[in-house]
């Protein structure tokens, strides 16, 4: 397995990067402990660009999940991308015909990936901490609502995380929002079916069914968003199971305590919210669970909004034509762009810059709840048209009411 030393510097696609150690405060360690992420299918190592000082992640995949098909959701993942909530899908994969010369030199780093590091911290470390990370109300409504505006996209555009979870969830604390991570397993529709279908994180699913689907994201959902409601709470806080605030037994328990004592909460907080979440706990399938936008909906209430808040993400729309494309001509093709490496500097987890997405103005226009088609989205040239024709029209109009007599 890929085991370099803290402070060392590797070199990929000719930039030179240091693998970042851990800060332990004056007890240096000897030699440096590696500043990293230990999972089931990767491990998740911090580098810094030397030239730039940005800071990536670098997630090398153990043995076992070594394939091909880890590259297949890339034109997707980069069309998300530029998606805030979404900055983790700017991957670069490094394989044997886009990176030959780095794979001689590092052969673990066979389908590994490179993307920017997002700041914060999981929402199972707050989890698992208990009451070492309290939030207060406004927090607790603003993370909830910007995962759901989030997930909107995913639902809106019928593709799914399909292992959302806690690990999978970047919170910031201080400038409450929240960034998704981890797409190896993302569901969109004709996508080439995997191998092992996903049954989705323990601790936020129902058994071991099958989430690789359009609503496989929905179970998960209430339980986040539950337990980022419950958080403002000191006693919903100490009843924390570890890394999700239930176990994975519970969910075939309906008189657990925790899921009474966080139902009740709900209740009290808004009967809305209470009856959703009862609603998804009950269901025997992630199809007759609430929608990510009735939750959404939801909250909107819940907070006496007259409307639910457009968010310039609900413009939003998953070009399947480019998508459908790249997949068909995958063999043999770079597994992506070059300059994913030279990210520009992450500023509190965003990339500095000009970012390529839609004015606020142009979202304003957008009905969340309408779900976009599936097929192809039209084309520039089209858009263009249907304006110059509702501008036609509309002078037609001023004409008859200007110079026709009544």
């Amino acid at each position: 397995m890929f085991n370099p030393n803290g402070n060392e510097i590797i070199t990929l696609a000719g930039r030179d990067y240091q693998v970042q150690p851990l800060n332990v405060g004056k007890l240096a360690a000897t030699p440096p402990a590696l500043r990293i992420i230990h999972g089931a299918r990767a491990e998740v190592f911090q580098l810094r660009d030397t030239s730039t000082n940005t800071l990536l992640a670098l997630k090398v995949m153990r043995p076992p999940f070594r394939k091909p098909a880890l590259i297949r959701n890339r034109a997707l993942l980069a069309q998300l991308s530029n998606v805030r909530g979404f900055e983790a899908c700017q991957l670069t994969y490094f394989t044997p015909q886009s990176h030959p010369n780095d794979l001689a030199h590092y052969p673990d780093l066979e389908y590994a990936s490179l993307m920017p590091w997002i700041g914060g911290m999981t929402w199972s470390s707050v989890l698992d901490s208990r009451t070492q990370f309290p939030i207060n109300d406004s927090t607790s409504w603003k993370l909830a609502y910007d995962l759901l505006v989030s997930l909107t996209v995913l639902e809106r555009n019928h593709t799914a995380h399909c292992d959302l979870g806690s690990n999978n969830v970047i919170v910031d604390l201080q400038n409450p929002q929240t960034t998704l991570i981890d797409f190896d397993e993302v569901y969109w529709p004709d996508a080439p079916v995997p191998a092992g279908l996903p049954t989705g994180t323990p601790g936020y699913r129902r058994g071991t069914q099958n989430q690789w689907k359009a609503s496989g994201d929905r179970f998960a959902t209430a339980i986040l968003v539950a337990e980022l409601l419950g958080w403002r709470n000191a006693q919903i806080q100490n009843r924390s199971s570890g890394e999700s605030f239930f176990s994975e037994a519970e969910y075939n328990d309906l008189s657990s305590a925790r899921y009474l004592e966080l139902q009740e909460f709900l209740d009290q907080l808004d009967s809305k919210l209470g009856s959703l979440f009862r609603k998804a706990w009950n269901a025997h399938s992630t199809e007759v669970c609430p929608s990510i936008q009735d939750w959404r909906r939801a909250l909107a209430e819940a907070q006496h909004w007259k409307a639910i808040p457009l968010d310039y993400r609900d413009a939003f729309q998953i070009n399947w034509s480019a998508v459908k494309h790249d997949l068909a001509n995958l063999s043999g093709q770079p597994s992506g762009p070059a300059l994913a490496i030279a990210s520009p500097p992450l500023v509190n987890g965003q990339a500095a810059g000009p970012q390529t997405q839609p004015s606020p103005s142009s979202a304003a226009v957008v009905n969340p709840d309408t779900p976009h088609p599936v097929a192809s989205q039209p084309t520039p040239p089209t858009i263009g048209c249907m304006i110059l024709f509702a501008l036609m029209v509309l002078g037609l109009l001023g004409w008859w009411i200007l110079f026709v007599p009544h």
